[in-house]
């Protein structure tokens, strides 16, 4: 045959050499075309919301690879559900794509419980909603060694004593008993409305009992006098030895006459 082209014109034989070099490249284009399927672009499911254990048990035409990239604890629900995905649904990707994927997490993590005895109940609130717990119930035991507030006597979840640094599961109810101050250590709530700041320390000190100025003290403390206290004395007549009373001050300038109390 290469004989039979030899003896042929030159431009015969470059006309069939081309030929050849053009079949040639267009089978090898076509076969190329199907191997990467160039051009070729199909549209990502929405996975979000759905299971990633169902999600690989599906039928996958597209040969999808599914990749967890992350997993988030999400106490209301269940574990492998999707959140998230890259590349968005709708996308046009290629056959074959890696789609990545954000799910919830299987396992509830665990946090050390961070409250101690002695804590008291505002402390111990913050601290149990903080580190991801529930606050359940809040048992209280009268004890004559509590002069104001509470404090932590035991922490339990399900039934069980929890210590300080356990590892307890996200979510986990806690329930506690309180030691507060026995009926026992109740006292007459003094009146300090209408004394000199002076004046109403030194009663509320000789009874036991704190107090606490609201707001910042502008000036010479002698030149004040206290308008209102909470608890108000007038309402709550008893309160528990070592209670902190809240001050609401005003100027001497600003103090009524007897007159003007009266026609109050």
């Amino acid at each position: 045959m290469f004989d039979k082209l030899k003896s042929k014109p030159w431009w015969f034989q470059v006309g069939v050499s081309l030929i050849l070099f053009l079949v040639v490249l267009f089978v090898v284009l076509q076969w190329a075309k199907s191997y990467t399927r160039h051009g070729e672009k199909i549209a990502v499911p929405n996975l979000i919301g759905k299971s990633i254990l169902l999600v690989e048990e599906e039928d996958n035409p597209n040969d999808f690879e599914y990749v967890i990239t992350d997993s988030v604890y999400m106490p209301e629900k269940s574990g492998g559900i999707i959140m998230d995905q890259d590349p968005k649904p709708s996308s046009f990707v290629k056959n074959g794509r890696k789609i990545y994927v954000s799910v919830t997490a299987f396992d509830v993590p665990k946090t050390p419980y961070p409250v101690k005895e002695g804590y008291s109940m505002r402390m111990t609130k913050a601290l149990i909603e903080n580190a991801g717990f529930r606050l359940g119930e809040i048992e209280e035991r009268p004890t004559d060694m509590v002069k104001n507030g509470n404090y932590v006597l035991e922490s339990k979840a399900n039934g069980k004593i929890v210590k300080f640094g356990e590892p307890l599961p996200k979510g986990t109810l806690i329930n506690l008993i309180m030691a507060v101050a026995s009926l026992d250590s109740l006292i007459e709530n003094p009146v300090l409305t209408g004394l000199s700041l002076k004046e109403a320390i030194q009663l509320a000190n000789s009874k036991g009992i704190e107090t606490f100025i609201r707001g910042e003290l502008d000036g010479d403390s002698s030149d004040f006098w206290v308008q209102r206290q909470k608890p108000d004395a007038h309402f709550i007549d008893q309160i528990r030895i070592g209670t902190r009373i809240e001050l609401t001050l005003k100027p001497n300038s600003e103090k009524p006459t007897i007159q003007e109390e009266i026609h109050d």
